[in-house]
């Protein structure tokens, strides 16, 4: 597959995230995704949802901002992320008030966090129908646009290569760019890249790699909050045969859920920044 004909300097920098806010200097001048989800008002939340692309589109400029869709119905199987849209047909307003936002200026689009991985548990049920219906849609309608998009498979520990191109096979991922791995996840960098060539045996599609909180000791305790969660390598391009780049999809800093005192997912804590910056 060609390269991307980017770097690194041309992925838009939030100059109005959480580490911008609170005065994280030195967090705040990496390019972080902009997660598109909600976990109250949805309706509300999605009225809105093609002003609010649009208006990060024009702050972008002539930088390619980088989306998370991450309101998928039953989104987590009702963990600690549980929320998302009502059904298949709410789903589509969703993606279609993305791609009007979007317009026809160019993003990078990730796929749907956790939602493909959690098929192999939904086999056989209406759910799956369901999910792999939705998925469709992003990928058919993103297609369509000028985005670069990858589908978000989960991390190493989870489902195994030949089982990611198994469930690969209900979609249409040959209208992908590749696939987006270890989201808001702890996997060394060194072992997802041995993850996205294992993973390119199967497709020939590269992989971005999230290496928000990766540097640390791994296995984790625990996978809400860790604290043994460090940073990983800053975002880079490495426009390898595997891998395009390094990525800091999940925000650092932003919670994963209420464990331990901690605010619920999505919401930033001056202390989580502490402990990813710790030696």
């Amino acid at each position: 597959m060609k390269k991307l004909e980017i770097s690194i300097d041309d992925i838009y920098v939030n100059p109005y995230s959480s580490n911008a806010i609170f005065g994280e200097d030195n967090l705040k001048q990496y390019p972080t995704a902009f997660w598109l989800g909600t976990h109250s008002k949805e309706e509300k939340y999605c009225n809105k949802l093609a002003s609010y692309v649009h208006r990060i589109i024009v702050n972008a400029g002539n930088k390619i901002p980088v989306f998370m869709l991450y309101m998928m119905p039953n989104r987590d199987i009702g963990q600690y992320s549980k929320g998302g849209r009502r059904d298949f047909d709410s789903y589509k307003f969703y993606i279609n008030q993305v791609i009007r936002g979007i317009g026809e200026d160019e993003a990078i689009v990730l796929i749907e966090s956790d939602s493909f991985s959690h098929l192999k548990k939904l086999i056989g049920t209406d759910m799956f129908d369901e999910r792999v219906a939705c998925l469709s849609y992003a990928i058919n309608k993103l297609s369509e646009t000028n985005c670069i998009s990858y589908l978000d498979v989960g991390h190493p520990s989870w489902l195994k290569p030949e089982n990611v191109a198994e469930l690969l096979a209900f979609l249409p991922r040959e209208k992908l760019r590749g696939y987006c791995i270890n989201v808001s996840n702890f996997v060394p960098t060194e072992m997802c890249e041995e993850y996205a060539e294992h993973l390119w045996r199967y497709t020939h599609q590269p992989c971005i790699i999230d290496t928000s909180r990766n540097g640390g000791v791994y296995p984790v305790s625990h996978w809400c909050n860790p604290p043994e969660m460090r940073l990983g390598p800053v975002p880079q391009m490495i426009n390898s045969r595997t891998v395009d780049m390094y990525m800091w999809v999940k925000i650092p800093g932003e919670s994963d859920g209420k464990h331990g005192g901690l605010p619920r997912a999505g919401l930033w804590s001056k202390f989580l920044t502490k402990i990813l910056q710790e030696d």
